[in-house]
């Protein structure tokens, strides 16, 4: 089987969590026999919160066109995309599902459904209700110059979903998570808990 893993950049200058979940991964296809090629993330321009740059977060060219590239040289390939909504590009299991390769997702409910990617809100509380643009938009505002625009929340959210919806099985934490996708839409049936890689590794 020939494999391509897609990480995330997410936000901050730490490893993003994907990139040790893509290397566990791809070590664990290697080991049994399995072809297995990589996609790094750009780095989008960091901002004081994700929001402040959220159209910018959400572009990756390049990701998109080495991804192209692999499908094209590797046409019966399954994509992982690891960490799915956590910054970068969301087309990843869109391009995945029109070259006709499997789209396999994985994705943590907070760094999906927030823009912020905690579900805290400008005081540091707990939030739920992002579900709300324009609430999520004076959620994170730094100033009246660094406020995102609404309609860049929107899509965000939009392309987000949209990419979940082609892809055979998003790969949850636990039952909150799935309820937290859930609600923006995306079939339950196609939800699978427990977002180890030996989990996504059994089901490819």
């Amino acid at each position: 089987m020939q494999v391509v893993v897609v990480r995330s950049p997410g936000l901050g200058a730490a490893p993003h969590w994907s990139a040790g979940f893509a290397d566990e991964l791809g070590q664990l296809l290697a080991a049994r026999g399995d072809a297995v090629r990589q996609l790094l993330p750009g780095r989008p321009e960091q901002a004081a919160l994700p929001a402040a740059a959220v159209a910018a977060g959400n572009c990756d060219m390049q990701l998109e066109c080495d991804l192209t590239t692999a499908l094209r040289e590797w046409p019966q390939a399954a994509v992982v995309h690891v960490g799915v909504g956590a910054r970068g590009t969301p087309n990843v299991l869109w391009i995945a599902d029109r070259l006709g390769s499997r789209a396999i997702a994985c994705a943590r409910g907070d760094e999906l459904v927030c823009a912020r990617g905690d579900l805290r809100d400008r005081d540091g509380l707990p939030c739920a209700e992002f579900v709300d643009a324009a609430r999520c938009r004076r959620c994170c505002t730094t100033s009246w110059r660094r406020r995102p625009h609404l309609p860049d929340l929107q899509n965000r959210t939009d392309l987000c979903v949209a990419s979940l919806l082609v892809a055979e099985l998003t790969f949850v934490r636990d039952d909150v998570d799935r309820q937290r996708l859930a609600s923006l839409g995306l079939p339950a049936a196609r939800m699978v808990i427990g977002l180890t890689p030996a989990a996504v590794a059994a089901r490819l």
